[in-house]
């Protein structure tokens, strides 16, 4: 709830978006059976346990319960304490990826009567405000600018990001003065607040290379034909035919979350959290790994934890480079 009462965001406490997010869920994974108050079906966002199990992640949940950590079955209930390892649930449906395109995007182009257009490759120069109102968008698509106007009744949604939407806000008028003034953009509004209070969860990676006894462990290396750098027709085959297997595995699909020593003393909520890896990873944030591995010829087997601090207490900000929307 700390949105909602230390940064004044009306509306955006647990018990006020709890509503949404279970309207758009579809769980597949048991929880909404044990928990209706805090997860439902039926929604476009199908969420299930992944159709697979890497041996190294299964050994990581054994040294977790080894090492005293509660077992976790649902990270996401409010009704009980989030500390613990277990599985993460995925967004997918039937082994297949769910996202924001297939789930509402790709339904409402199917509906005639929704009459909704989706533009790509587009860059948004600035919100068109009249009077103090958005009244519509100015954007290249093309290698043209356009215009779109409102109709009565209509409304901007500005859901750019943490980066880009006071990006843009400043580029239509709205944020510091000082600085808008700066970079020779009309002022609209002074919102000092825009582009401020930016938060980032920093990560540590550390990875372990199995011994050559284990050879073949790896998620890493049952994907892929040995000594080549081929994907292996086994899973691949799997996966069209079965949708299990582990093309299924999204990486990161085990971990938990802890409270260390580190967190603040009045607090309550885990300051950390593990993300498991059953790869070697090649690259610092853990996750490139799966992008970057295909090239290499013989990667090794092993595994890797991601430590991700959760409760952040440093802020950053984001500024005006200039008037330029191209400009990051």
């Amino acid at each position: 709830d700390t949105w909602a009462s230390e940064y004044g965001c009306l509306g955006w406490s647990a018990k006020d978006v709890l509503p949404l997010f279970k309207r758009h869920e579809d769980d597949n994974t048991g929880a909404a059976s044990k928990d209706p108050n805090h997860h439902s079906v039926g929604g476009e966002w199908s969420v299930e346990t992944v159709r697979y199990q890497n041996p190294l992640s299964k050994m990581f949940l054994q040294a977790c319960k080894q090492a005293g950590f509660p077992e976790n079955d649902d990270f996401n209930s409010f009704s009980k304490k989030q500390e613990g390892s277990g599985r993460f649930p995925v967004s997918q449906r039937g082994g297949k990826r769910v996202h924001a395109a297939t789930a509402f995007l790709a339904p409402a182009l199917e509906d005639s009567k929704r009459k909704l257009q989706v533009l790509t490759g587009t860059l948004v120069r600035q919100v068109i405000l009249d009077d103090n109102v958005a009244k519509g968008v100015q954007f290249d698509c093309d290698k043209m600018t356009h215009v779109v106007r409102l109709a009565p009744g209509g409304e901007v949604l500005l859901t750019a990001g943490a980066i880009h939407s006071p990006h843009i806000l400043m580029l239509s008028g709205i944020g510091p003065e000082k600085m808008l003034k700066e970079h020779g953009i009309n002022l609209v509004k002074d919102l000092p607040g825009v582009g401020e209070n930016l938060q980032d969860q920093p990560a540590a990676n550390v990875s372990f290379e199995c011994k050559d006894k284990h050879s073949g462990i790896s998620v890493t290396s049952k994907i892929k034909v040995p000594h080549t750098t081929l994907p292996h027709p086994a899973p691949v085959l799997e996966w069209l035919l079965q949708k299990t297997g582990p093309l299924c595995s999204t990486g990161c699909d085990h971990g938990g979350f802890f409270h260390t020593s580190a967190a603040p003393k009045n607090s309550s909520s885990c300051d950390l959290q593990m993300r498991f890896l059953a790869a070697r990873a090649v690259t610092a944030d853990g996750m490139g790994s799966f992008t970057r591995f295909k090239h290499i010829i013989d990667h090794p087997d092993g595994f890797s934890f991601q430590s991700v601090a959760v409760r952040p207490a440093s802020r950053g900000r984001v500024s005006l480079a200039s008037a330029n929307p191209e400009e990051k």
